[in-house]
């Protein structure tokens, strides 16, 4: 059981500096949107996502232990890809089709969050 609880609280850790990522990348997601509905998406996923980070603090709590939150690489390389396209968008004054590219972080929180439902079960 130590070992599964090991697993769990890594699995927070992670998840936790991921969304916390996020909450930092997704305001500048929306400033760099021109257009409103995607400004708007971008807005909506930032308040999504700050509550992500509120039930991870509360997840650590009911397992006994503090949110501390781990290096997530895989996050932080979506959102350096995400930065370099946004970049190029603004350089370039390329169509907002391409900033919804930048949303690429989001997949893998989605996927973060199911992997993990079998251990917290």
């Amino acid at each position: 059981m130590d070992q599964l609880k090991h697993l769990l609280v890594q699995d927070l850790q992670d998840l936790l500096h991921a969304e916390m990522q996020l909450v930092q990348a997704l305001p500048k997601m929306a400033k760099a949107a021109h257009h409103p509905k995607l400004k708007e998406a971008f807005q909506k996923h930032l308040r999504q996502t700050e509550g992500h980070v509120e039930r991870l603090k509360s997840a650590f709590e009911l397992v006994g232990e503090k949110a501390q939150p781990k290096a997530c690489k895989g996050m932080k390389g979506l959102i350096g890809k995400a930065r370099k396209r946004s970049m190029i968008t603004r350089a370039k004054k390329i169509s907002q089709p391409i900033l919804l590219s930048l949303a690429l972080p989001k997949r893998l929180s989605i996927m973060r969050f199911q992997g993990m439902e079998p251990l917290a079960v």
